[in-house]
């Protein structure tokens, strides 16, 4: 490559004509073309024939809207009525097995109500006497699909008013029971109660994760000792959020991610051995996207908190034309906020637009579109320690950083996805995706430990200031095949799927002149002083490409009546490829060129598992899993050197999985262990140097870390009107090589508490809540400086020091009245006693954020 070429390279994305885009389209059109031809044809017949399939019923006795709502759930099919005439009305339930029309009748059974059924997938309940035109009456309720066969809308929870759901995403739609590991849901409903937001706020209660702010505008999740480096859209999509290359990851990361357009957010603990791309054996993190209804619902939002803190929604969702064949839905969000710390400021748009069309009966397009505009302050670094490691006791308001800080990002994604009914018992899945986005960000950051007694030591970390501009465009297409069979007497599972994830990365950085700036007095620190209006010169330009494809399957055996082996694996492959150009900032001229590339090739992950099924209620699971994180870019000795093998991480798990009063609670423990082998160590024998291609000699793949612990959780409604989700988890791991703990960032015991009461009686209408986070201590391994008798100051030798966090509980408490069937007020105030307390453990020079003091957040709700 000739170094002229890096230039352009960097900053060219031809995504649009890239032979990959091509292949993406003609692989969509000859997919629509070839099932619409194939099965089309035989559309109403298979209608007819999913009306008439026989499905197995457990759905005790008990008022008729929950019995209406578990009917949905198991029957995948969609009910319509006006919420008035159910009210108060019992139904028999219904137990066994069952056409759909044997099923509702038997439910409507002695209420005084009829049905009809619009097509096989939506019924329409009416009082006797009303006029059957197929229209959804006045105030009526829709039931939403939530398919246990592995319908279109997997994890749907939107609606349901639950904590809980009895199946997900993952898997490509299966049932948490029928998952053999540890799966938790933050459902729509669970995400509204407590007003959260982002991504981050989500992360912060869900149980067993950790948070890590790494920036003003970026964090990092825990789960059992290791990030979370992986994250789907839909169980599709895989987002190489935080890839190798992305040390300061650009727009397309999921930090700061905005929840309006999402119906929920599910976490897999442990090893994702089939579905995603390579990473660490901590977790993956699934978002569910909101999905258009068939009958028309607006709901609408308006929200002030404390700090400025102030944010709008509209959410429009219904058909499209007469039938309800074609439906679609739209998002729009404004936020405009402040923080806790000073000067920060934040400014948000977010516009969501999906379509669902009913091509035939059995088959469905779906495609949909967002955009996102960010311009907020950033602030990189956070707050340091006294040199000795003592905390030094700033004001939480405390902002180290020039006001003219900021990080702009413009992001916008598009999907296009088909599903086709090959028959009643298999479907074919094909989705494309592409995301881009662009981030301008100028940051000046300021660092260091303070010295005691002159209280100096604070100094800008990058001269005067640098400039970032970054582009990323991300392609992904995925295909998914899966259906049951009957053999030996037994059903039987099977999942086929390939996909291929395609990152593309460019940029530059700009930085000024001047040399490092010191600030005498840390408390004397003001943001604006440092509004500096040198010119910029580029000093770094790069280009990163990751391209990542496999082929995976799953298949899930009943060997017997209660007992289903699961045996899966996964075939991947793993490209990279980087230049970075250095350039003179005085003339302009490269200095240097650095090529980074290494590839591992058909690298196999495993997954195995077996579920025991004690009872319609109880089940019991064994499982192992594996992932693996590319290291080729570490060579073993001799020289030139031999590329090391992939990280792997090995996930293996028991546990119980519990679903009890009809599906509205779920309840699960299980025991891990994870092993993470093969990690690159220097290897003594020889001195490092530079290999070729910027990869590095010499290591041994000997690194190991081992993480191991319990999980144990309890999610939705213990009685009627009282919901819940607790969480609690103990987690130890060791760098077994190097000794210690690997993880310190990661507490020993950690617990999570969210519930809700809906009053009854005179307070009917008024729903109280709250819940806890509580967590035992953890730490940072660094430096700090020891007392010099000689000078009575810091000034002493370095020496190991642990910085340490104690043990915390961060109560919330919740509020909500509901004025009338349409409009409703929410109170939310967190950290109700103003606990005191850093939510990130850094170092003596930098990384130390505090948690949010006491806050307040009152919320105005619409729904129509």
């Amino acid at each position: 490559m000739r170094q002229g070429d890096l230039g352009q390279r960097a900053l060219e994305y031809r995504f649009r004509g890239s032979a990959f885009c091509k292949d993406v389209r003609k692989a969509l059109i000859a997919a629509l073309l070839a099932t619409t031809a194939v099965i089309g044809g035989s559309a109403a017949p298979q209608s007819q024939a999913l009306a008439q399939a026989q499905t197995s019923f457990n759905i005790p006795a008990g008022p008729l809207n929950r019995v209406l709502a578990a009917f949905g759930r198991q029957s995948g099919i969609q009910l319509s009525y006006e919420a008035s005439i159910a009210s108060g009305k019992t139904s028999p339930g219904i137990q066994g097995a069952a056409t759909r029309e044997q099923a509702i009748a038997r439910i409507l059974q002695g209420s005084g109500l009829s049905y009809s059924f619009k097509d096989s997938r939506n019924v329409l309940i009416t009082q006797p006497g009303a006029t059957a035109t197929g229209a959804a009456p006045a105030g009526a309720i829709a039931l939403d699909t939530i398919d246990v066969e592995g319908a279109t809308r997997p994890g749907r929870t939107e609606g349901t008013e639950s904590y809980t759901t009895s199946q997900s995403s993952f898997g490509k739609g299966q049932s948490l029971r029928e998952l053999p590991q540890t799966v938790t849901v933050m459902t729509h409903q669970r995400m509204r109660d407590q007003g959260l937001r982002t991504l981050e706020d989500v992360m912060e209660y869900t149980p067993g994760i950790t948070v890590e702010q790494q920036s003003s505008s970026s964090s990092g999740f825990y789960s059992r000792g290791f990030e979370i480096t992986n994250f789907q859209i839909d169980g599709n999509s895989p987002l190489l959020s935080r890839s190798y290359s992305q040390t300061y990851a650009g727009g397309l990361t999921t930090s700061q991610a905005d929840l309006a357009m999402y119906d929920s957010v599910e976490v897999l603990r442990g090893s994702d051995a089939l579905y995603g791309v390579s990473g660490a054996p901590g977790g993956v993190i699934n978002l569910v996207r909101k999905k258009p209804t068939s009958q028309f619902q607006m709901n609408a939002l308006a929200r002030g908190g404390s700090w400025n803190n102030y944010r709008g929604e509209l959410d429009v969702s219904g058909s499209l034309n007469a039938n309800g064949a074609v439906r679609g839905r739209f998002v729009g969000v404004y936020e405009d906020r402040e923080f806790f710390y000073n000067v920060a400021k934040s400014n948000k748009y977010l516009l969501y637009g999906i379509v669902e069309a009913d091509v035939t009966d059995s088959t469905m397009l779906t495609f949909g579109s967002d955009i996102m505009r960010q311009d907020g302050s950033n602030w990189r670094y956070g707050l340091p320690r006294y040199s000795n490691g003592a905390d030094i006791g700033l004001p939480r308001s405390t902002f180290l950083a020039p006001d003219e800080n900021r990080w702009l990002r413009n992001t916008t994604k598009q999907f296009v996805r088909l599903d086709q009914e090959l028959g009643d018992k298999w479907t074919l899945g094909i989705e494309a995706s592409r995301a881009h986005s662009k981030v301008d960000e100028k940051t000046q950051v300021f660092w260091g430990a303070i010295d005691p007694i002159t209280l100096s030591g604070l100094r800008s970390g990058t001269g005067h200031g640098r400039q970032f501009y970054r582009n990323e465009t991300q392609s992904t297409l995925d295909a998914v095949l899966k259906g049951s069979f009957h053999l030996l007497g037994m059903d039987h599972k099977l999942i086929l799927g390939a996909n291929i994830i395609r990152y593309d990365s460019g940029g530059e950085t700009n930085a000024r002149n001047g040399g490092t700036i010191f600030v005498p007095n840390i408390f004397e620190f003001d943001p604006a002083d440092f509004r500096l209006n040198d010119p910029y010169f580029r000093i770094f330009q790069w280009a990163t490409k990751i391209t990542q494809k496999g082929v995976y399957g799953s298949l899930a055996a009943k060997i017997a009546d209660p007992l289903t082996l699961i045996v899966g694996g996964r075939l991947s492959w793993y490209n990279y490829d980087d230049a970075i150009t250095t350039f003179d900032r005085n003339t302009g001229n490269i200095t240097g060129t650095t090529l980074t590339r290494f590839d591992d090739n058909k690298v196999f992950t495993p997954s195995l598992g077996l579920v025991y099924d004690f009872s319609t209620h109880w089940s019991a699971y064994a499982s192992f899993a594996e992932t693996y994180q590319p290291q080729a870019n570490s060579l073993s000795g001799p020289l030139p050197g031999t590329p090391l093998g992939p990280v792997t991480g090995r996930t293996y798990e028991t546990g119980v999985k519990g679903s009890l009063l009809d599906g509205r609670l779920n309840t699960s423990i299980a025991l891990y262990h994870v092993n993470r082998n093969g990690e690159a160590v220097p290897d003594p024998a020889y001195p490092p140097v530079t290999g070729d291609l910027g990869r590095n000699c010499c290591f041994l793949g000997q690194g190991r870390i081992v993480s191991r612990g319990v999980d144990a959780e309890v999610s939705g409604e213990i009685a009627e009107g009282w919901r819940v989700q607790a969480g609690y988890t103990f987690n130890d791991n060791e760098n077994v090589v190097a000794g210690g703990r690997y993880s310190t960032v990661t507490p020993k015991h950690l617990f999570k508490l969210w519930t809700t009461y809906a009053l009854r009686g005179p307070l009917d209408g008024w729903k109280v809540g709250g819940g806890v986070t509580a967590q035992s201590s953890f730490y940072r391994k660094g430096e700090a400086r020891t007392l010099n008798p000689n000078t009575g100051e810091y000034d002493g030798p370095l020496a190991p020091f642990e910085f340490t966090e104690p043990g915390r509980a961060v109560v919330d408490l919740y509020v909500e009245y509901k004025i009338n069937q349409h409009w409703s007020a929410t109170l939310n105030v967190n950290n109700v006693f103003d606990k005191r307390y850093y939510q990130t453990m850094g170092y003596a020079d930098y990384a130390n954020w505090y948690g949010p003091p006491r806050n307040f957040l009152l919320s105005a709700r619409a729904r129509f």
